[in-house]
């Protein structure tokens, strides 16, 4: 059985923002890829980094990649989703310390 990604509300964009490692850990990569809320593919990013072996980190790079891909892509209206609770916990932490 296949499970499809939630689409985006109407008039939104989805990125997904991903990471992994290489099999020997010798480098990591950040990727993304932005759709419409018909599933249509917008655009994608992919940074290849050596190095870098905390998958944290990597997850991080992948979000940035997609908050840059909405700015190239003149998005106002868009949700970034992400596998890494992690991630999304700190960066949610961050935004309700701001007041956003």
């Amino acid at each position: 059985m296949i499970t499809r990604p939630k689409a985006p509300p109407l008039g939104f964009a989805k990125v997904h923002a991903d990471a992994g490692l290489s099999r020997n850990h010798a480098r990591g990569a950040a990727t993304a890829v932005c759709q419409d809320v018909n599933g249509e593919f917008m655009g994608s990013s992919r940074v290849v980094i050596l190095g870098i072996n905390d998958v944290v980190t990597l997850e991080v790079i992948a979000f940035r990649e997609a908050l840059s891909m909405t700015e190239v892509l003149m998005l106002r209206n868009f949700i970034v989703a992400s596998d890494s609770k992690q991630v999304a916990t700190d960066i949610r932490g961050e935004m309700e310390s701001m007041g956003i």
